[in-house]
């Protein structure tokens, strides 16, 4: 399918972006398998486990930081 399709369709260059970018993301940031039961399920990916972690502790870094410098003294 072409971009004049798809603009016949309703569907804009800015809403194709728009849903390309949501389903890459949301493949990039949950996980799908099955659990003890055999039943699909979705989880949060390694990745997203990964980046979670690495701005808990910048944010914890930082609020380390302006502690001692505004608190402690």
């Amino acid at each position: 399918m072409d971009i004049a399709t798809l603009e016949a369709l309703g569907i804009d260059r800015e809403t194709l972006a728009d849903r390309i970018v949501d389903q890459c993301v949301a493949a990039l940031l949950s996980s799908t398998g099955f659990d003890e039961d055999g039943e699909k399920s979705t989880y949060e990916s390694r990745f997203k486990q990964a980046i979670q972690k690495k701005v808990l502790d910048a944010v914890n870094e930082k609020i380390a930081t302006l502690a001692e410098r505004l608190v402690v003294p």
